[in-house]
């Protein structure tokens, strides 16, 4: 959204994006920036974070895509068609019909090797039950120069 900064959903939301706008003052990588939201359910960071920096770095090229499963028991159905509408309605310009994607727990990643400069998740870890979704293959889509920004809840 142009002239002013979305209100965030979370203090977590807030983090992920100043880590990121810090990481690309310390480090400028090549346009575009690629970003994946792992585990993007309802779409609320990832726009809130593209709304931060397009008010912080507004020339920066950003190509944002998420990625969720419908196969974990954890939204309800039809769940991601609220998504993309939420982030064709905050932000019109990104083509969502192909930047998010939805797979089944058991599907091969739809990324290759090294396509991303940051991967955030925010409260996802704690529901992997399984190693196909686990933060080691999280971790396969990205360049060797990316940042993953993963927050979570402490389990005991």
């Amino acid at each position: 959204m142009k002239g002013r900064l979305e209100r965030p959903g979370s203090v977590n939301h807030q983090h992920i994006a100043a880590v990121i706008n810090t990481l690309l003052e310390r480090s400028p990588r090549r346009e575009p920036v690629r970003l994946l939201d792992l585990g993007c359910g309802d779409g609320r960071l990832l726009g809130y974070v593209l709304g931060s920096l397009a008010g912080l770095r507004p020339t920066l090229r950003l190509e944002p895509f998420g990625l969720d499963v419908f196969d974990a028991g954890t939204q309800v159905p039809g769940f991601f068609d609220e998504t993309r509408l939420y982030l064709e309605t905050q932000h019109p310009a990104v083509d969502w019909a192909h930047r998010l994607i939805l797979i089944s727990t058991q599907d091969e990643w739809p990324y290759p090797d090294e396509s991303f400069d940051f991967v955030t998740t925010n409260q996802v870890l704690e529901h992997v039950s399984h190693c196909g979704m686990s933060s080691g293959k999280a971790t396969h889509p990205c360049r060797s120069s990316t940042a993953c920004e993963m927050s979570t809840h402490v389990l005991g």
